[in-house]
């Protein structure tokens, strides 16, 4: 959402921009993030609660609506439902607040404080990699979260379509077998 909105309080057509994200997506045969759950339809019910109480928290805003405007346009292009689900909703919303999935998990932490719990994201492509390079960027992850309780590892917009199982596999061993501390 930073990428496709650099700056949320600029004059921007919402819609128009989650047609162009939906579209992208759909030229890669990419899934769009956050969009989609095989449980929960036609609506996530996390979904409507976080948003309220972000609006109560003065934390709803342009990405919040961007959000909602891909999934509904995700929706129309596929003919299907397909429900925000609790992760793109959380992704609008760290963004709202000023998180940048971009900054490392410690440098993260260290701005909400030790005593919260954090999600420690490993970029998805990174999958795609030889496992040389996965276990360097796992390693990296788990390393800045220097064992502290709270940590949640995971992938950061779940795992791509063309993922080798494998290399999912050997990802969860990484993190199981990773010395914590």
């Amino acid at each position: 959402l930073v990428e496709a909105l650099p700056d949320p309080g600029a004059e921007v057509d919402l819609d128009a921009l989650a047609q162009d994200i939906v579209a992208a997506q759909r030229a890669r045969k990419a899934i769009v993030p956050g969009i989609g759950h095989p449980i929960h339809k036609p609506v996530d019910p996390r979904v409507p609660r976080l948003f309220e109480i972000a609006r109560d928290c003065g934390f709803y805003g342009a990405y919040c609506g961007l959000v909602e405007r891909v999934q509904r346009a995700a929706e129309r292009v596929a003919g299907k439902p397909l429900p925000l689900n609790a992760t793109g909703a959380l992704g609008a919303l760290a963004c709202e607040m000023g998180f940048d999935w971009r900054v490392h998990l410690d440098e993260a932490w260290e701005q909400v404080g030790f005593n919260q719990p954090v999600q420690g994201n490993l970029d998805p492509v990174v999958l795609m990699a030889p496992l040389p390079v996965i276990k360097r960027r796992v390693h990296d992850v788990l390393r800045r979260a220097a064992g502290r309780p709270g940590h949640i590892f995971n992938l950061g917009h779940g795992i791509l379509q063309h993922t080798p199982v494998d290399h999912v596999k050997a990802v969860v061993d990484m993190v199981h077998e990773y010395p914590h501390g």
